[in-house]
């Protein structure tokens, strides 16, 4: 499975979220744990995708090519080659 497929997939569990700040607040207050765990997971995943576009995550300097948070998230959802590239970038920094 893609990390593309991954981050639809957990779009399409979990109910749409509202683009305001007080639907948003009331939405997380409203998701289950799983649904929780997966929302953030979702963030982590959209937090890499908009790194690896060169928009960094809140929080993240433009420099770190991977926060790892979304590297955590990508954990089993790569191929071998994405995997190894990860674990050799783990091992540089």
């Amino acid at each position: 499975m893609t990390l593309a497929a991954r981050a639809d997939m957990l779009r399409r569990s979990l109910p749409p979220r509202p683009h305001d700040v007080r639907g948003r607040y009331e939405w997380w207050r409203s998701l289950s744990a799983e649904q929780a765990r997966q929302a953030t997971l979702l963030d982590h995943l959209d937090a890499m995708c908009g790194h690896l576009d060169g928009e960094p995550a809140l929080g993240h300097s433009a420099d770190d090519p991977l926060p790892e948070a979304a590297l955590e998230a990508a954990d089993g959802f790569t191929d071998e080659e994405t995997a190894a590239m990860i674990a050799a970038f783990r091992e540089a920094r």
